[in-house]
Formats: C-alpha cells, structure tokens, sequence
C-alpha cells in the first residue's frame, strides 16, 4: 500500500502545463457529468477562490507536475491514506469487473 501517492491538505501544487498554483483542499471528487471520480480537489492559492463544481479543480496525482509545499502530516493522515489506496483497489476491481 502506497502511503505517499495522497498528498495532504493543504499541499501546493501545480499540474502539468499550467503556471497556477493550486492548494488540495480535498480528495476523491466525483464530477457527475462525466461520472469520474478525481483523487483531489483544489482551490487557487494564494487567492483560495473555489470555482463551483461545474468547472471544478479536480485532478489526479499523474497530472501533479510540481509540489511547492507539502501540507501537515500525522498518525491520522497515515490512516486516511490507508483508507484512500483500499477505495483505490475497490474502484480498480469495479473497472476489472472483479
């Protein structure tokens, strides 16, 4: 189980291709109309303006290009990261059809 994939709250980051900067604000998004499920959501930092759910900052951690800052870690990070990789393995059985 990979412990470091999930950055934490409050990470800045940027994604590929793009100069914003982007604070994580939270994980596993789902956009309802493309039926997806992203790993993160982010606001503009340093400006923390959220863009409503129709044009959400919803992005997965393979489009990450650079991390600026890494956010506050603990014991229950650890467990929410534990939590987040087994609803990855459920969702890749779910696409398997497992």
């Amino acid at each position: 189980m990979d412990l470091n994939k999930y950055l934490p709250l409050g990470s800045i980051v940027s994604l590929n291709g793009k100069d914003a900067k982007l604070m994580i604000i939270g994980y596993k998004r789902k956009n309802r109309e493309i039926n997806k499920i992203f790993d993160y959501s982010g606001c503009m930092y340093p400006t923390g303006i959220f863009i409503p759910s129709s044009y959400s900052l919803s992005f997965n951690h393979d489009q990450i290009d650079k991390v600026y800052y890494v956010g506050y870690k603990d014991d229950k990070y650890k467990k929410l990261c534990e939590l987040l990789n087994r609803i990855d393995e459920k969702q890749e059985e779910m696409v398997d059809g497992k």
